[in-house]
């Protein structure tokens, strides 16, 4: 037996959501893309929203860890490769706690690795334009679609701004963030 296969795994690390059909959908999809794709980790789930973990634990009796939680357990049961796979969709509050709660584990394991939000790098905004746009297809020129986020105080508040833009110096002056 390969032992590397339970020292290795792949946290992935979500706002949470307290609706069942939408987490299995959404969440629970990608992380069983992540394992799909890399059979030789082991996939976790922790949440960063307080309210939606407790609103589970209380109304469902689901326990959902955070990423201190996720991490102690990672370590009880004898991980030593840590991948941190966020879903967030940009750098905000939530993001830089993770980080914070990540880093302060970091050295309980041999190594840590890190990945990004959907939208960090500038390259990103051009992949995701080009992702929504394959999955809408051609609308009407007369047709806007429109998409929202709930904004935030974060300085990443600027993501939205920067994705609108993105629509528009690629040619499509009917979407809009």
């Amino acid at each position: 037996m390969n032992h590397n296969l339970h020292k290795k795994a792949i946290l992935v690390v979500s706002f949470g959501t307290s609706y069942n059909d939408t987490r299995e959908k959404t969440i629970g999809a990608i992380e069983r893309k992540i394992a799909d794709n890399y059979p030789d980790y082991t996939v976790r789930r922790a949440f960063t929203s307080r309210i939606i973990i407790d609103i589970l634990k209380n109304r469902d009796g689901i326990y959902i860890d955070n990423v201190t939680e996720a991490l102690k357990k990672l370590y009880d049961d004898g991980f030593e490769y840590v991948v941190i796979q966020p879903t967030h969709v940009m750098n905000g509050f939530e993001y830089d706690e993770l980080m914070a709660d990540a880093r302060k584990c970091q050295n309980t394991f041999k190594k840590m690795s890190f990945g990004k939000p959907l939208l960090t790098s500038s390259a990103d905004y051009a992949e995701a334009v080009e992702a929504i746009v394959s999955e809408i297809g051609n609308i009407d020129p007369d047709t806007a679609a429109v998409f929202m986020g709930h904004g935030t105080e974060h300085y990443a508040d600027s993501a939205y701004a920067a994705l609108d833009y993105r629509f528009k110096a690629m040619g499509y002056d009917n979407f809009f963030v």
